[in-house]
């Protein structure tokens, strides 16, 4: 079975018509978003919103849950989770849709850290030293073939586990720091009064 049922590029955003009424406003996916899931990012993002207008609202391109979002130029992943449901995918993602029995965080852990995913993207991303992309048409050209659902659903759970874990040692981390730099300065405040 494919694990990759569908694979949707994001939309342009300068595209849109935004003519006529005021659709919906709704939350957009940025690279940010990302960097916080895979916990490279300690602080979380601020959420951002955009207006749909009637006009554009059948050239939008929306995540649900349990899709995973790839960014092109980043080659990372994450999983559209509760909080993301609904959300605008612009032209900086991939929106990938995938078989329902296996776990969206075993294809994130795939893409995100497997070394055979790395050499495909190593291969595949087009463009110049300083900006490489990976293009739909060769990211449509991959699929892994799904083997065993009970193992991958596990990967997928331990991995969700990790970048969670990983985000909270470096919130604690940055927390640490904080707190050492405000005892550092009581420290010299204190010891200036008495100099």
């Amino acid at each position: 079975m494919e694990l990759i049922q569908e694979m949707t590029h994001g939309f342009f955003v300068n595209r849109l018509k935004r003519k006529g009424d005021v659709w919906k406003t709704m939350r957009v996916l940025h690279m940010q978003d990302v960097a916080y899931f895979t916990g490279d990012q300690v602080v979380k993002p601020a959420k951002s919103e955009m207006k749909i207008y009637e006009s554009d609202k059948d050239a939008i391109v929306v995540g649900h849950v349990g899709d995973v979002v790839l960014g092109k130029t980043m080659g990372s992943a994450m999983v559209i989770d509760e909080a993301f449901d609904g959300c605008l995918i612009n032209s900086n993602f991939v929106l990938i849709k995938i078989d329902k029995k296996c776990s969206p965080y075993f294809l994130a852990w795939y893409i995100n850290e497997s070394s055979a995913f790395k050499r495909y993207l190593f291969v595949n991303q087009q463009g110049s030293t300083s900006t490489k992309v990976l293009s739909i048409t060769d990211l449509k050209a991959f699929n892994y073939i799904s083997t065993d659902y009970t193992k991958e659903n596990l990967i997928g759970e331990i991995y969700k586990h990790q970048v969670e874990r990983k985000r909270l040692f470096m919130k604690q981390e940055q927390l640490e720091k904080k707190i050492i730099n405000q005892q550092f300065k009581i420290n010299r405040k204190k010891e200036k009064k008495y100099e």
